[in-house]
């Protein structure tokens, strides 16, 4: 007769013990092992993961108690894991006077690793399976395994967000230096942390923990032994987003930022620390696109910053200004205007009347009042802070470059186009020889430049230039980014003038879109985008479309720009000439 096949189960197999003693010499015997372990390569693997919120739903509704959606968010505070979802099954079960409600609040006061583990101690005999399940103690027996190195990066972790950690940001806070991946010490220690499941790796080898065990950490001896160094090197890797010369920071730092805007919300990082992450943040997300990101970091900065800081401070006027700059790009124009008025006078009151932080103010003023008509006001500023920045600065400073382009936009809406248009050549010949060849800045002033070029009637200098800026756009950001919408517009407007309609048509179409999807209803981009394809289709014969879309251009630009801004009076005459008024 033939022998019944037999089973074997390990359960929850040690990581440092060989596996190959226990396993049966006879094939009629099959072994399941459990094991956190990752190195067992020579034997088929199936990864179990983490619990959805829908079947941690069910194992906390497999219990003497039933739970609704309020349940969900009690699966997603343990992050699935089914261990600690039977502790707080079991003790939910035990404390029918408990809410679910009243256990998160008791989680969020008491520590979810110190929690869990009362729960553990209380109920263990009646927890299933007969073995150790505290979640503390199953987090400790790896801990002991674990290289002193791999605890340290643990340490750091720890006081993060439970994102994956840049290994960048992991060598500045420890500072072990990069060395050939064989040796490298933080490599090496990842590894031994991959090894016991106490972290997983993203694509590009960046460590990410289970938040459970961050918390474990969190209540260990020493676990604040790098919280200073942790907090000053996120700050100082956000501070990259202030040099235009950097151009990989653009992308490295979205690993950064949700440990960033971690830290930002702990009651225990000093004021002036998380006013500078806000700020970074702010600029950051203003970079992507994410405006009304960028504005709730730039709102918390300026309010933390008037309550560190007497009215009138030059740190209070930077908030003020940097909020503004986010308010001109959602379009709310008075209220930028009015902050920029405010941080100015403080400049104007602290600093002498060169210093730089005052061209800076008169700068962003003058865009607000570009946008908001006052184009003469905004000139007198641009010159202003141009005189001083040339004074302040070499003649191929980067800020002379800034002030230069400024200047020539207002100059184009003033009709002064050919001292624009010398202004914006030597702005690109500047940024060219201070920027590598597809720096957003040479794209700026590129797009610029063709503008008033297209003015001038040049237009197939403007075509090329503006080709050459949506190709640098395409380069730098994500796709339906502003800038890239920007540059389409632009661009599709010089191509009307030269009868590529239908080009000018497809391109005005995805920069709507684009600024439909990155703006409110209602936004003066969105009117120009609507007004600009208008224009094109009624120059395909596609009266109709054209119509509804002026009309909706007019109302959107009448209700946020007023009735006597150039925009809206621009809108209004195309308008009139397609109705044939």
């Amino acid at each position: 007769n033939r022998r019944a096949a037999i089973l074997v189960v390990l359960d929850n197999f040690p990581e440092r013990e060989p596996l190959e003693p226990w396993l049966p010499p006879s094939g009629s015997i099959h072994v399941v092992v459990t094991t956190r372990r990752r190195d067992l390569t020579r034997h088929p693997q199936v990864s179990l993961p983490l619990l959805t919120v829908e079947e941690g739903l069910a194992l906390l509704n497999s219990g003497n108690r039933r739970f609704g959606q309020e349940a969900e968010a009690l699966v997603e505070d343990v992050g699935g894991l089914p261990l600690a979802l039977e502790l707080l099954r079991s003790y939910l079960d035990r404390r029918t006077d408990v809410s679910v409600a009243g256990l998160r609040q008791t989680m969020a006061e008491a520590g979810e690793m110190a929690l869990l583990g009362e729960f553990a101690t209380e109920y263990r005999d009646e927890l299933p399976t007969r073995h150790e399940r505290d979640v503390a103690a199953t987090f400790q027996v790896s801990w002991q395994l674990v290289c002193e190195d791999g605890k340290q990066v643990l340490r750091v972790m720890s006081q993060l967000a439970h994102a994956p950690v840049p290994l960048r940001l992991l060598r500045a806070v420890l500072g072990w230096p990069e060395s050939p991946s064989a040796r490298d010490r933080l490599r090496k220690a990842i590894g031994d942390l991959w090894d016991l499941s106490l972290v997983d790796r993203s694509e590009t080898g960046d460590p990410a923990a289970h938040r459970l065990i961050l918390g474990f950490v969190r209540h260990l001896p020493e676990s604040d032994s790098l919280r200073l160094q942790t907090m000053a090197a996120v700050a100082k890797e956000m501070d990259r987003v202030f040099d235009d010369q950097d151009t990989a920071s653009f992308r490295e730092l979205e690993g950064v930022v949700p440990h960033a805007e971690w830290l930002v919300g702990r009651e225990d990082v000093a004021a002036e620390t998380a006013i500078r992450i806000a700020e970074d943040l702010g600029r950051h997300h203003r970079s992507w696109g994410r405006y009304l990101v960028a504005k709730s970091f730039l709102r918390d900065s300026l309010s933390r910053s008037e309550r560190t800081y007497a009215a009138g401070h030059p740190l209070v006027a930077t908030s003020q200004s940097n909020l503004a700059v986010v308010l001109r790009n959602l379009g709310e124009l008075e209220e930028a205007r009015d902050l920029l008025r405010k941080a100015l006078a403080s400049d104007e009151a602290s600093h002498a009347p060169d210093h730089p932080s005052i061209a800076i103010r008169q700068s962003n003023l003058a865009l607000v009042l570009k946008d908001l008509g006052e184009l003469e006001e905004a000139r007198d500023l641009l010159r202003k802070a141009l005189a001083s920045d040339e004074a302040s600065h070499a003649p191929d400073h980067p800020s002379i470059a800034i002030r230069q382009s400024n200047l020539a936009l207002v100059l184009k809406d003033l009709g002064e186009l050919e001292e624009a248009r010398d202004l914006l050549r030597k702005a690109l010949a500047s940024d060219e020889a201070s920027h590598a060849p597809d720096h957003p800045s040479i794209a700026i002033s590129q797009s610029n430049l063709a503008l008033v070029l297209k003015g001038l009637g040049e237009l197939e200098e403007a075509r090329d230039l503006l080709r050459k800026a949506l190709a640098s756009d395409r380069a730098s950001y994500a796709a339906g980014h502003p800038s890239i919408a920007k540059s389409q517009s632009n661009l599709a407007i010089v191509l009307q003038d030269l009868g590529n309609l239908e080009e000018a048509r497809d391109l005005l179409r995805k920069a709507l879109a684009s600024d439909e999807a990155s703006y409110a209803a209602g936004h003066p981009s969105i009117a120009k985008s609507q007004s600009n394809l208008a224009l094109v289709l009624k120059d395909l014969g596609e009266l109709e479309e054209a119509r509804d879309l002026l009309k909706k251009a007019y109302a959107a630009a009448l209700s946020r720009l007023g009735p006597n801004h150039p925009t809206t009076r621009i809108i209004r005459a195309n308008l009139e000439r397609l109705e044939g008024k």
